[in-house]
């Protein structure tokens, strides 16, 4: 993510008393920055914040009248469409994330999946939750959590796709694999450009929700990648 916009406090407090009380579900708004600030609109435009459920930023309100203003974060790839609204306040800096849409979270979702095939310990702590990353120091932080490694380590994808490992579930092609199914067998293509498989969960959401089991055990047979969790201290 990188800095969109930055509100002071006046700026941001017009901005979230114009938000809507609330919005269709799965309907799409943008943030537009304009010289007075943010303007909420309902088409893209460049350098716009996408954001589903807009209404959900009024919870900063309350907390405005102690700050100095608002920074704004979104990621390049729009499709994604989560954003960071951060609260500048006078001895500290209060966060909120946008997932894309209200009836989505954060958990559970995969995309850090994608880093299986870096084996160093910081990967592996991002995949399990226990990194973060401060967007306004630009620095990496220690997470702990209130939950046991064991419970950290069971991703449902990827517990499956180590199963189709284990199960030989995984055949190579010449130029793709296939991975058995419950009901059919999936072709999976690796690229650069972005792993594609022909299942169901690939067709509807492609790759925004991090790869399928598929994808995965593919990349882990490819790759040799023990996966984030194996070989890690308990």
């Amino acid at each position: 993510m990188t800095l969109r916009a930055t509100l002071d406090q006046r700026q941001a407090r017009t901005f979230l008393r114009g938000l809507p009380p609330s919005s269709p579900p799965g309907s799409r708004f943008w943030a537009q920055p304009t010289a007075a600030g943010l303007r909420l609109g309902s088409m893209p435009a460049p350098g716009a914040v996408p954001l589903g459920g807009p209404e959900r930023l009024r919870v900063l309100e309350p907390l405005l009248r102690h700050s100095r203003g608002v920074r704004v974060y979104a990621g390049a790839d729009e499709r994604l469409a989560a954003s960071w609204w951060e609260l500048d306040l006078p001895h500290a800096r209060l966060g909120i994330g946008l997932s894309p849409e209200t009836s989505r979270g954060f958990s559970g979702e995969g995309a850090l999946l994608e880093s299986l095939g870096d084996r160093s310990a910081a990967a592996a702590d991002a995949v399990r939750g226990r990194l973060g990353y401060d967007l306004a120091e630009g620095r990496y932080f220690a997470r702990l959590l209130p939950v046991g490694l064991d419970l950290l380590d069971q991703q449902p994808r990827l517990v499956k796709a180590r199963a189709l490992l284990d199960q030989g579930g995984v055949r190579p092609e010449s130029d793709h694999h296939v991975v058995r199914g419950r009901w059919r067998d999936y072709v999976v293509r690796l690229a650069t450009g972005g792993d594609r498989c022909t299942c169901q969960w690939y067709v509807d959401h492609q790759g925004t929700r991090g790869p399928c089991a598929h994808v995965l055990a593919v990349r882990l047979l490819v790759d040799g990648s023990p996966g984030p969790t194996e070989g890690m201290p308990r």
